[in-house]
Formats: structure tokens, C-alpha cells, sequence
């Protein structure tokens, strides 16, 4: 039984990644920001002070940090220290947002720049010299440098400006998944971040090429020929009209390029266990949903740290419903075969499998243009060994053993005496949609009643 249904990626949010402190600022200097930010704070030291004011919480506490609760309207390129763009409280229960006297304590504020130049020099506040810039963590945050000024029982003077400090203990139940609070100033994540353009393109020039193929909770690949990804990036990019059957051809003019680089270059935010696209799309990982990175089929164990070489297939996958993936079973051995499809749903005509929206859809199993003929279509198998179910859903389909929707919505199920047949050359398979294509067979599907809500086709 195969289901093609697509699931949002859940975003998770840390707002500030780990620093150990701010050399060089002396206790006169940290006593003077606690100062301001102590005015600063006034009459905001509560949640629900911080509520009428326009700040929200993150919906996790960071070990070692707290809560975060942001105006993003304060975020817009201007800083004020009487007027922070966030402020951090710590929970004393499970539940983040609770306003009961005592379940939460106020532990400073955090001024945020928003900075659009990612090799700017980060600005400087009260005499101390800001944080980064850095992507935002989260879709409505932009590109940014911080400074956090703690007021907490925990921070001493070096502590101060510090983005995390030892003794901040978030309750079990309110930290992000996959990060762990070790109670001693580090907060240890899953794994570590995926390395940056900055940290991994070497300079050297180079005319490079490899195809990049991303199923994001489908068996389709990511569609990265609009404008706003061609040219993005003078290093790395794709150009307009390199698509191919398996996704698209990415250009390396620079040496050291990887996975997670590429997908900076997008204006995509890269963790190993989040993912978060140009257009706010989330996609975060647990323990059964990771992020795989394959290099001519065979898994890549570094993950977006994955170098890209001249003339490879690199291949990124998430699903979150693993557990009903329409194609299992693709091992990835490299095959060329062909067999023919030939779908009829309440007509005498085969199905018109000739728009474009059906055609190389997936690098393992798909139609290519040109290949409908008189009785149906030509199915070209690369990769051992898809199913009839694998192909329709890489073509946007639902298959049940007696039911299927099409990608236009269309629904044809087994009731009142009328069922779904799946033949191979003329004869019924036992095993439906699970059957595996096999060479230079006649694929038939067939369903004699009108569903009322089916569109002609």
C-alpha cells in the first residue's frame, strides 16, 4: 500500500549558538551594560509584562540560555540599549509560557542587528563588540549580529556578554529534541553544525560540475530552476536550463564546495538536524526521520559536510513518513530497463501520461518525454528494484490496493462490485502496486465505474 502524502518538517529554535565569552571587556564595562539593561528591563521582567510589550517565547529553552522571548519588529537594523529586541527567562515548569507567580525568572535581555552583508564586520554596543553576523534562526529572523547581557544570579562579570552560561537549567521537558543540557556551560547537540561556505571553499579557482537531486518529503525532486536560485552564489550555482531528468546540474567555481555549502548558497539555513528553506519550509529531524546524503547511491557519512567532486550524483533525502515510503525498496544499483504502463479509469483511452508534470520525475523510476505511444507509456527503470506504487507516487499519485487518487485530485476506489485490476501482460498480480517493475513487461490498470467526483481527463 503506498501513500505519497507529504508532512511539514517541525522547526526547532536556538537562538543563540554557544560563545564563551567577550574577551577584552573588563568588570567596569560589564557593570555599566548590566546597568542599562537593568533600566532597559524595567517593567518587563515578567511574562506577562513581556507579553503586552510584543514579546513572544520560542517554543523551547535553550540550556544553559533560557527562553527567548522576541519582538521581531524590534529586529530591524537599529539598536537601542534602552529598547532590547529580546528578553530571556527561565522556566521553573514545563510549560514556557505559564504566567503564574514563580514559574518563570528573568535572566537578562539580548540585543539583535538585523545585517544583511554576511562578511560585514559585526557593529559594537555600549563598547562591546556584537556576536557574528549569523543566519537567523528562525524563518522570521534575518541575518543578524547579538549580544546578550545577563543579569542572572549565575553570571558573574565574565559572564555577561557571554551567549550561554554554566547553572542555566532548562526543565527536561521544555529543551529542543536531540540537544541535551549537560549542566556545565556546554550544550551538546546531536552532532555538530554543518561547516560554512567560509570555512570550506579554498580559493582555487575551478570549473566544476555534479548533479544535485533533494526529495524533501517526496519522491519528486526539489525544483531548483526558479530565478531566484540560478546565479545565487558567483562560487556555486545553478544556471538557468541545467536541469535534467534527476534534478539539476550545480556549477563549482571555487574548490572545497559541500552539501551544506550548496545549500547556503540557496539561502537555505543548514543544521544537521534542521533544515530551513528560503520560503520559511521547516524540515527537522528525530531519531527515525534523519537527513541522508548519498554519493553515487552510497550513503555519505558526512552528511552536508560532503565535499562535491566534478561529474557525481549527490543525492539528499528526507522523509518524515518513513515508515509509509513509496519506494522502500530502491537499492540503488544501476539498471536500464524499460516496460510499458498502461492506465485506464473509466475510458477506453489510456491515460495521457505527455504533460510535462509526468515526465523525469525521479532518477530511479520515471516517463521521459516522448515516450507516450498509442497504448500508454514507456517506463524507464535506473535503479534496482521500484514498484508499480514507487512510480505513481514519484508522478504525484496515491495507491491503495483498492483505491487511487490522482495528482489532480481525482479518486477512483473498489466499491459496489467494482475493483481495481493490476495486470502484467494481461494477467492479475497478486502482489498490486507492491510488484516490482521488471523488464519489457505490459504494466495494465484498470477501473470500470465513474467516481463522482472524477474530472475528464
Amino acid at each position: 500500500m503506498f501513500d505519497g502524502g507529504r508532512a511539514a518538517g517541525l522547526g526547532i529554535v536556538l537562538v543563540a549558538a554557544a560563545f564563551a565569552g567577550c574577551a577584552g571587556t573588563g568588570p567596569s564595562d560589564a557593570e555599566h551594560a548590566r546597568s542599562i539593561a537593568r533600566e532597559a528591563a524595567d517593567g518587563l521582567t515578567t511574562p506577562d509584562a513581556a507579553k503586552a510589550a510584543g514579546y513572544e517565547p520560542d517554543p523551547f529553552c535553550a540550556p544553559d540560555e533560557g527562553v527567548h522571548w522576541i519582538d521581531h519588529d524590534r529586529v530591524d537594523g537599529e539598536l537601542d540599549p534602552t529598547d532590547p529586541e529580546a528578553l530571556v527567562f527561565l522556566p521553573t515548569t514545563d510549560d514556557i509560557e505559564s504566567t503564574a507567580p514563580g514559574d518563570q525568572r528573568f535572566l537578562g535581555v539580548e540585543y539583535i542587528q538585523a545585517v544583511e552583508d554576511a562578511d560585514a564586520e559585526a557593529p559594537s554596543l555600549m563598547g562591546v563588540p556584537m556576536k557574528g553576523p549569523m543566519p537567523g534562526h528562525t524563518p522570521e529572523m534575518p541575518r543578524h549580529a547579538e549580544l546578550h547581557v545577563y543579569q542572572a544570579d549565575e553570571a558573574d562579570a565574565s559572564d555577561t556578554f557571554a551567549s550561554s552560561v554554566a547553572g542555566i537549567d532548562c526543565p527536561a521537558s521544555t529543551t529542543p529534541p536531540g540537544v541535551q543540557d549537560e549542566g556545565n556551560g556546554d550544550t551538546q547537540r546531536a552532532q555538530t553544525e554543518p561547516a560554512s561556505c567560509s570555512e570550506t571553499l579554498d580559493g582555487q579557482r575551478t570549473h566544476d560540475h555534479a548533479r544535485i537531486e533533494l526529495y524533501l518529503d517526496s519522491e519528486r525532486p526539489f525544483d531548483l530552476s526558479p530565478e531566484r536560485y540560478q546565479l545565487a552564489d558567483r562560487s556555486i550555482h545553478f544556471e538557468a536550463g541545467d536541469r535534467d531528468a534527476g534534478g539539476a546540474i550545480v556549477h563549482l567555481h571555487e574548490g572545497g564546495a559541500t552539501m551544506g555549502c550548496m545549500l547556503e548558497a540557496l539561502g537555505w539555513n543548514v543544521d544537521h538536524d534542521r533544515l530551513i528553506l528560503d520560503d520559511g519550509t521547516t524540515y527537522q529531524t528525530t531519531d527515525d526521520t534523519p537527513f541522508e546524503v548519498f554519493v553515487d547511491g552510497s550513503r555519505s557519512p558526512d552528511g552536508f559536510d560532503t565535499r562535491l567532486e566534478h561529474g557525481r550524483t549527490y543525492v539528499l533525502r528526507y522523509n518524515s513518513t518513513a515508515a509509509v515510503s513509496p519506494c522502500p525498496d530502491v537499492g540503488g544499483t544501476a539498471v536500464h530497463e524499460h516496460a510499458e504502463l498502461d492506465v485506464r479509469l473509466n475510458s477506453s483511452e489510456p491515460w495521457d501520461f505527455s504533460p510535462s508534470r509526468y515526465q523525469d520525475q525521479s532518477s530511479a523510476v520515471r516517463l521521459e518525454d516522448g515516450s507516450a505511444d498509442a497504448d500508454g507509456a514507456r517506463i524507464h527503470v535506473h535503479e534496482d528494484r521500484p514498484s508499480l506504487g514507487c512510480l505513481f507516487a514519484t508522478l504525484g499519485w496515491e495507491t491503495h490496493e483498492q483505491r487511487i487518487e490522482t495528482d489532480t485530485g481525482d479518486i477512483y476506489e473498489a466499491a459496489n462490485g467494482t475493483e481495481i485490476e493490476v495486470l502484467a501482460d494481461g494477467e492479475p498480480l497478486q502482489e498490486g502496486f507492491d510488484a516490482p517493475i521488471q523488464q519489457a513487461r505490459t504494466y495494465e490498470i484498470r477501473y470500470n465505474a465513474t467516481p463522482a467526483n472524477a474530472s475528464a481527463e
